[in-house]
């Protein structure tokens, strides 16, 4: 494999950077490394962490004529396997709060990769909940909500809930955010339709950026709430559907 787009850089932070402006057009570069800690020259496992935080991954290393070391990464393909060290990386790199967006949803996909179909239509074994969801935001930054009940209490999710028979969407997340929040909403735009298969339902998640028409929020079903900005969206553990949302809701605050 020819070298191509052979970058160099002294340390992970400026590695970082390239991947922050990079990550989302790029479809590999090299990057000059060296496998022991020496001044002025990039980590192995300072670069393979950096990756991982983007959803790239290291693949083909060559060595240059002058002894340095090449390695290139790229993004992970779709449906690629994950080892069990990479997974307990990021979970580390998550615990410090490095994880991106980006790279929580290249995680996500492949933890749910064994289950064909996450990403396409219900498989027909699985019953349908059709639910919306609210992406409420104020300036920079957007409302994530911890649940306080039920087979995924603790996790995080953008609060919303199911469509009555007889609702539209607007009207069902209206009400939902008034019961949940005690908050009054401008239920704004359609930002995605999510579809996704947990083990015992299809869901089918209709997502809204939002905004408030008043200050006052109560929770009234949620043992927490946080206003994130695009770079701590991916602080918190996100619910797998909300967490396919991440990357559009980094765009929309970044843009």
């Amino acid at each position: 494999m020819e070298i191509n787009l052979l970058l160099e850089f002294t340390d992970r932070a400026e590695l970082r950077e390239w991947l922050l402006a990079n990550h989302a057009s790029a479809r590999s570069c090299w990057v000059t490394c060296s496998r022991s800690r020496r001044p002025g020259t990039l980590y192995y496992p300072d670069l393979v962490e950096e990756a991982l935080c983007f959803g790239w991954i290291d693949s083909t290393c060559k060595r240059l004529p002058d002894g340095r070391l090449a390695q290139r990464i790229s993004p992970r393909r779709k449906g690629s396997h994950w080892t069990e060290l990479n997974r307990r990386r990021c979970a580390d790199l998550s615990a410090r709060g490095l994880m991106t967006a980006a790279g929580l949803a290249a995680l996500q996909a492949g933890l749910a990769a064994p289950a064909a179909g996450n990403a396409g239509p219900a498989a027909p074994s699985l019953p349908t909940k059709e639910v919306v969801a609210a992406i409420i935001r104020r300036g920079d930054e957007v409302l994530a909500t911890q649940r306080g009940y039920g087979d995924w209490k603790d996790w995080w999710e953008f609060p919303g809930g199911k469509i009555e028979a007889g609702e539209s969407p607007e009207a069902a997340l209206v009400r939902e955010i008034r019961e949940e929040l005690a908050a009054e909403i401008s239920v704004d735009r359609l930002l995605h339709t999510i579809e996704w298969d947990y083990p015992t339902f299809h869901l089918r998640m209709h997502c809204y950026m939002c905004s408030l028409l008043g200050d006052a929020l109560h929770l009234n079903e949620h043992e927490a709430a946080r206003w994130l900005s695009a770079p701590t969206l991916a602080s918190v553990s996100w619910l797998p559907a909300d967490l396919q949302l991440l990357p559009l809701i980094e765009r929309e605050l970044k843009g």
